[in-house]
């Protein structure tokens, strides 16, 4: 009676291995799903109490070193028609710096180039957005088709992607 025990035992087991393994071995293939992308994250516009609205633009995960360089090119940085674009300033940070900046109004678009001289940003902001809006629901895009990234071993960043979110530093 022990023996039959046992072979039910033994029985249950190779079942359980026969729809484990292949499952693990269907998951393996997933794992390319799994990695962590570099990405820039784009905020949703906030208002302060003096009514100027502010995007901040962050990014997180990035290779090499970290993002030393970013282009966006023409129509990459887009405005909702309710933003007044003779009130957008954009200011860099964490050491980058605006090395090209062009807002042709009346376009609701625009390009610029941000560089950072002295070292890659893996996780942080990268530039802030001020601006005036006529509505309680102005918006900011960037088009990832005509933006380039570059690290700090002077390299394109490729795979990453764009979020909307808040940024949050660990």
């Amino acid at each position: 009676m022990a023996r039959r025990g046992h072979q039910r035992k033994l029985a249950l087991a190779l079942i359980v291995l026969g729809l484990v393994l292949p499952l693990l071995a269907g998951c393996s293939a997933c794992w390319d799903l799994l990695q962590i992308r570099p990405t820039i994250v784009v905020s949703p516009p906030s208002q302060t109490s003096g009514g100027t609205w502010i995007v901040t633009v962050s990014v997180t995960n990035m290779p090499n070193g970290g993002l030393a360089g970013i282009a966006i090119g023409p129509n990459g940085l887009t405005f909702s028609p309710d933003v007044d674009l003779g009130s957008v300033e954009i200011e860099a940070l964490n050491g980058f710096i605006i090395t090209w900046l062009n807002l042709p109004a009346p376009a609701p678009s625009g390009c610029l180039t941000a560089l950072n001289p002295i070292a890659g940003v893996e996780g942080g902001f990268i530039f802030r957005i001020t601006f005036a809006a006529t509505s309680n629901s102005p918006s900011i895009t960037l088009d990832e088709t005509v933006i380039d990234l570059i690290d700090a071993l002077n390299e394109f960043i490729t795979n990453w992607e764009i979020v909307t979110a808040e940024y949050y530093a660990k």
